[in-house]
């Protein structure tokens, strides 16, 4: 496992370091998101840090604006179009309430922000793809154990 996160008593973790720093508002950055039914598949996508806000004293939320998602064609349509997501809109540099949104293929972005939790932004593309990587396997992993936990139901 890399060394700027830990998975520990079923919670992720981030680790600042060097190589893993803090990130700022007009940083640009690289993050994994969800649409709100599959946790299981993070999608890579590239955006601006519009607004950060330490959550507990030690971890960030980001509210992000996404630039690109760095996925194929195949996977932008199974996971990408027609697929829920959370987002924040954000008007006159204020955070308005989230918005469930369906996203088309003529959905604008423009002045709605992503939450973000610190764990799933890196500085670079490796990074996220390493990250994203770990993550699969944590999550499968977590979802291999559930299954168990049914077959011994029956």
């Amino acid at each position: 496992m890399p060394n700027d996160f830990g998975f520990i008593n079923n919670e992720f973790i981030n680790l600042y370091s060097k190589d893993n720093p803090i990130l700022n508002s007009g940083d640009s950055c690289y993050f994994l998101m969800t649409n709100n039914s599959d946790y299981h598949r993070p999608l890579i996508c590239k955006g601006n840090i519009i607004m950060d806000l330490f959550s507990d004293g030690l971890n960030k939320d980001y509210y992000i604006e996404l630039t690109e998602i760095l996925e194929t064609p195949k996977v932008k349509c199974e996971f990408v179009l027609g697929a829920q997501f959370t987002i924040f809109p954000y008007i006159d540099e204020v955070l308005l309430n989230r918005k469930l949104i369906v996203i088309n293929e003529n959905t604008n972005f423009n002045k709605n922000l992503f939450k973000i939790e610190a764990f799933f932004i890196r500085n670079n593309y490796e990074k996220i793809v390493d990250l994203r990587n770990e993550y699969i396997k944590i999550i499968k992993s977590e979802m291999l154990k559930q299954i168990s936990e049914i077959d011994e139901i029956q």
